[in-house]
């Protein structure tokens, strides 16, 4: 229920109740205004100081372009894009009251009230300007910003395509090597084949010779009338063949042990 002072001043002043909620429409905007203007700065700052095109003397100080920053001005531009109509909806709020008091009421207290909305619908104005400035900005800066991340993207791409040209020409340069350490390895093969198969004609000869030149057969001559010499085998004949397979026997086992060794220190 309203109380009679409200009602009594209300038809004194059939504007005033209007203009308390019409003023509530003009609060805070400069905060708002300016709250989006610092929120911007950051990404106009990244696009109109970047270096594009040109080396840095100190890379840590040059301004990182990323596709999030794309992303954010776009966030922003879209905010800016549903806070226009808002005002303009405010505006033509503001107007028509104005345009039915004209028409529909008169005194002094009226034309006050009138001029205090005219006041209102130019503070407004005011900021609607702010933002579509602001809007301007954000639309070039948002162009500068898609055209610095398209640079340096290609820059990157071109680097890393110079890259994996030079890796693969290292790459070919060591498999020509390669392939002629395998070339020379094959010759190499072939020369050991070749001296492997004449050592191993040269075997059975190696091993007659060995036998006769040993103690194990002895030339003895013959006793008279005949004069002659004869082969005869030694009186024992196994102590060199023991002492040749007891070495080969400790050769063998001496090669196994520094084999383990060789494998445990690896």
């Amino acid at each position: 229920m309203i109380e009679p002072e409200l009602f009594s001043a209300y038809e004194a002043d059939p504007t005033s109740l209007h203009l308390v909620f019409l003023e509530f429409q003009t609060f805070n905007w400069d905060d708002f205004v300016e709250h989006l203007r610092m929120s911007l700065e950051p990404l106009i700052d990244a696009a109109h100081f970047s270096r594009v095109g040109r080396s840095c003397k100190y890379p840590l100080s040059d301004f990182s372009v990323e596709f999030e920053q794309c992303q954010s001005m776009q966030k922003f531009q879209w905010k800016l894009a549903q806070i226009l109509p808002a005002i303009d909806g405010n505006i033509a709020v503001l107007k028509t009251c104005e345009e039915r008091w004209l028409e529909n009421l008169t005194g002094p207290r009226t034309q006050a009230s009138i001029s205090e909305v005219r006041g209102f619908v130019k503070q407004l104005e005011f900021h609607k300007e702010s933002i579509r400035k602001l809007a301007d900005q954000a639309q070039r800066s948002a162009e500068l910003l898609h055209k610095i991340l398209d640079f340096r993207t290609s820059k990157d791409m071109h680097q890393t395509n110079t890259n994996m040209y030079n890796t693969l020409g290292a790459l070919d340069s060591q498999a020509k090597i390669l392939t002629l350490l395998g070339e020379q390895r094959e010759k190499d093969s072939k020369a050991m084949k070749a001296l492997t198969s004449v050592a191993t004609l040269y075997l059975p000869a190696s091993l007659v010779v060995a036998i006769f030149s040993s103690s194990l057969v002895q030339l003895l001559p013959t006793t008279p009338p005949h004069e002659s010499r004869h082969f005869v085998a030694a009186p024992q004949p196994w102590l060199p063949i023991v002492a040749m397979i007891s070495l080969m026997a400790m050769t063998l086992i001496s090669i196994r042990l520094l084999e383990r060794m060789y494998t445990c220190f690896r």
